[in-house]
């Protein structure tokens, strides 16, 4: 089960909206893991301020590929749209 966390102390805009850092991960040969926060986008590239890190080896590569399968087998997220 995976459980989501969410501060609902954090400050809010008009529209009762908060703001969220939210990252991308790739794993590559079993043993590469790069996790980010950019976007593929010009602004990621030129203008804001990204975090990335790449992570060779270990246990976190593997911990991150047992999380997604889990994802994936839990259904979260929901793939079945892209089925053709």
């Amino acid at each position: 089960m995976h459980d989501i966390f969410v501060d609902n102390g954090r400050p809010r805009n008009q529209h009762r909206q908060f703001g969220s850092l939210h990252l991308k991960c790739a794993i590559a040969d079993d043993s590469l893991l790069f996790t980010s926060s950019a976007n593929f986008t010009g602004h990621a590239f030129d203008l804001n301020v990204e975090f990335g890190v790449l992570i060779r080896g270990g246990g976190m590569v593997k911990w991150m590929q047992r999380h997604f399968s889990e994802l994936i087998t839990d259904g979260v997220p929901d793939t079945t749209s892209l089925s053709s």
